[in-house]
């Protein structure tokens, strides 16, 4: 019996829901102030920035015996994505249907009703639960009504009906809810200015400002002249502000920003200061000098490249970028004062790439440009990596402290090589030079010590800190003795004019003095004198003549630390023929002593050599004491040799001769014997 009745009484609360909803849909519902002073109102859970998930909680307060009614919310959907609709916590844990519960086309619609009970319920609560997602910043107002009129997005939105248990609609008053400043809080972001500091009184000065956040922003801009502030320019929307200053002087200028529904006096600002003057002298025009790139071409498609403009003249200077893929041009980066721009090709090709560069206070197009070429391909083949193979220096070591000493690197591999370079002091190393494609670098050290110069290289596309390196020790003093200039002393030749064109032929310089020498051999041909080996340690050069002619071969020397064109020279005529007739060997004929033997130890005895032949006889002296041969003068072209003996004994005196372009140990010999008692 008892589960019959429950059954009944469900059957009934159904009924009755559908013909609560058949009522409310029905009534038009005044808005008064009831007996009760019911109030409705509006109250936001959650903070309102762009992402962010809230509750509008629709409220009610003073209420009696609320039993049923129904909830419509018409909204923006640029601004909210509405994710759910619900009943709220004035019903506590009583039972609540809710025949309608749905989003749909820009409205939220919820109808409630309570089943069990005989009266509804009273006191202070929630009836409604809208959640939302803020899309954007904007501002809502929460405007109420209970009649079935069509809901408006800028007018009356929300429509609220309210039943008791009798089905007698409910009197309440309602108040407006507005939700501002949906985004994120205004923030200046920037005040640049279209002509940079100083600039003359009377110049027309445009400053913008940037902000981020807010949903309208407004700006106010301020300037203090060195004494109070002024408020130049009043809230509104323009971000931008033109002065036109009368007094030179320093000045700072600033703009506040806050947003269109914000009540406070600023929600950021940002100031810069901005100096006026009575004249300015005249600026060179701004002019590019260079435009480099981090990257050497060819660089595959898709590479991150970085272009950096160089340029003099001009007080600020701006920069804008284009490139030419071979059907036009287009500008890739307008002007602005940054002078790099980094590319990321997506297609292979030969491209040209030019920097515009002009001053902030010109009127003109551009100022000044450079361009480059730059080749993108699909793919590149494999590079050997950068390996250090020398590291020179200028001036040897030891040096004073205060000279200028220059090291130059060599490498091979790579692509385009770039090189840094370190100092050891002996006690840490030092960056003294960071990485660039110049393989020199010079330095001025200060105090006396060891030390050692490292280079390191690398490629220009190589991600480690280094491919390869060199080092050397170097030895700064506090002072060097007097040392004698170089003397170039004497200039060989390995082959006796005249020599037929075509012929390698070596000359060989020998000098005194300095600390190291260096060598540059010149060719005088009888019109003119032609350098044909540049400084260097070497003291020898070979020459290969192509004409027959009458020469003259020049030998410069100087110092390594010489700031000279040369410290001294020799020189020496040479024929160069067409042709050479046949010689004759070089035949030693006799050789000969001042005096004859036996002679007394310490006697200076004279040997006297005598040759046919040849074009020009090399001679050479060699003597055995009865156990060894000794070479006793090498060859030159002298047939003498003096000898002084210290010891008695039975000796063999020989002499070698050949011709001095024989490559043979000797082309003739003669001996003789001699005694020392």
């Amino acid at each position: 019996m008892k589960f019959k009745l429950l059954n009944n009484l469900k059957k009934i609360s159904l009924m009755l829901c559908f013909a609560m909803l058949f009522q409310i849909a029905s009534i038009n519902v005044v808005k008064t102030h009831a007996a009760e002073n019911a109030k409705l109102t509006y109250s936001i859970k959650g903070e309102t920035k762009i992402g962010n998930i809230v509750d509008i909680l629709v409220n009610i307060s003073n209420i009696s015996n609320l039993y049923g009614g129904s909830v419509d919310f018409l909204y923006d959907k640029s601004l909210l994505e509405v994710q759910s609709i619900k009943t709220g916590s004035i019903f506590g844990s009583e039972k609540v249907q809710t025949p309608v519960e749905k989003i749909e086309n820009g409205q939220a619609n919820l109808v409630f009703t309570l089943t069990g009970i005989k009266d509804g319920v009273k006191g202070n609560g929630t009836i409604a639960v809208i959640k939302a997602k803020i899309l954007k910043a904007g501002a809502i107002n929460l405007k109420t009504t209970t009649k079935n009129d069509d809901l408006k997005v800028n007018g009356n939105n929300v429509r609220v009906k309210l039943v008791n248990s009798n089905e007698t609609a409910i009197a309440y008053a309602s108040e407006e809810k507005s939700i501002s400043s949906l985004g994120n809080p205004v923030k200046v972001t920037e005040l640049n200015v279209n002509k940079s500091t100083p600039q003359v009184k009377g110049s027309s000065i445009t400053f913008t400002a940037k902000s981020s956040g807010g949903s309208t922003v407004l700006y106010q801009f301020w300037i203090f002249d060195g004494n109070s502030w002024k408020m130049v320019r009043d809230y509104n929307k323009s971000n931008t502000f033109t002065w036109n200053p009368s007094k030179s002087g320093n000045y700072k200028v600033a703009v506040y920003a806050k947003d269109i529904n914000s009540n406070k006096a600023l929600d950021s600002s940002k100031a810069m200061n901005y100096n006026i003057v009575d004249s300015i002298g005249k600026v060179d025009p701004v002019k590019v000098t260079e435009l480099n790139v981090n990257k050497s071409a060819p660089q595959v498609k898709g590479s991150s490249i970085t272009f950096t403009a160089k340029s003099s003249g001009g007080s600020t200077a701006l920069y804008q970028f284009w490139i030419f893929d071979g059907n036009g041009w287009k500008m890739v980066r307008d002007y602005n004062r940054s002078n790099t721009f980094t590319w990321n090709p997506s297609k292979s090709g030969n491209y040209k790439v030019t920097v515009y560069a002009k001053d902030i206070n010109s009127n003109k197009a551009l100022d000044s440009s450079k361009a480059m070429n730059y080749n993108i391909v699909d793919s590149i083949g494999k590079v050997d990596p950068v390996k250090v193979t020398e590291l020179n220096v200028n001036k040897s070591a030891p040096q004073v402290k205060g000279s200028s000493i220059t090291f130059t690197a060599k490498s091979s591999g790579g692509s385009t090589a770039l090189y840094q370079f370190w100092i050891f002091d002996g006690n840490g190393w030092k960056m003294v030079r960071d990485y660039n494609r110049s393989n020199t670098f010079t330095w001025n050290p200060s105090k006396s010590g060891n030390y050692k110069v490292t280079v390191y290289a690398k490629d220009i596309n190589s991600n480690k800190a280094l491919d390869s390196s060199k080092a050397m020790n170097y030895n700064i003093v506090d002072s060097i003795g007097k040392v004698d200039p170089v003397k170039v002393t004497e200039l060989n030749v390995n082959k006796s004019a005249p020599q037929v064109k075509g012929s390698s032929i070596t000359f060989t310089a020998k000098s005194s003095g300095g600390s190291t020498a260096l060598y540059q051999f010149w060719i005088f041909d009888g019109n003119g004198w032609k350098m044909v080996r540049d400084y260097n340690k070497s003291n020898t050069f070979t020459w290969n003549p192509s004409k027959s002619g009458n020469y003259k071969v020049t030998v410069y020397a100087k110092d390594i630390n010489s700031n000279k064109a040369l410290d001294s020279s020799k020189a020496m005529n040479y024929n160069i023929v067409d042709s050479i007739a046949k010689v004759d060997p070089v035949v030693v004929n006799s050789i000969t002593s001042d005096k004859s033997a036996p002679q007394a130890k310490g006697t200076p005895i004279k040997f006297t050599a005598k040759a046919s032949g040849g074009s020009t006889v090399l001679y050479q002296f060699w003597i055995f004491d009865g156990s060894s041969w000794k070479m006793v003068r090498d060859y030159d072209k002298s047939n003498t040799f003096t000898w002084n003996s210290s010891k008695n004994g039975n000796y063999r005196v020989s002499v070698y001769a050949k011709d001095i372009n024989s490559n043979k140990a000797l082309d003739s010999s003669k001996v003789m014997n001699y005694t020392i008692n």
